[in-house]
């Protein structure tokens, strides 16, 4: 308890778990394409499905109706609104 954690030493931290987090809203290659939970193929026809960590939790965004690229479109704004959220919203030292 009584270590000295310098600058250096948080930068570092500082460092990899920007890198994590960033990672985290990558999407998966291993992602199942065609997930269908309630047996409805018809719904999960025109779905688009994200899933990672938004906020420091489990998050996963659904668009139906939606084309692949208009999609693709607002996830990224989706996740550029919650990286500006994470850096209002940090945690205290």
């Amino acid at each position: 308890m009584g270590r000295h954690f310098g600058r250096r030493r948080f930068l570092t931290v500082a460092a990899v778990a920007a890198a994590g987090a960033a990672v985290s809203f990558l999407p998966n290659p291993f992602a199942a394409d065609d997930e269908k939970r309630n047996g409805d193929e018809k719904r999960n026809e025109n779905v688009f499905f994200w899933k990672g960590v938004a906020l420091g939790s489990g998050a996963e965004l659904r668009l139906f109706g939606v084309d692949d690229r208009r999609a693709a479109d607002l996830v990224n704004k989706v996740l550029a609104e919650v990286a500006r959220l994470e850096k209002i919203v940090q945690p205290l030292p």
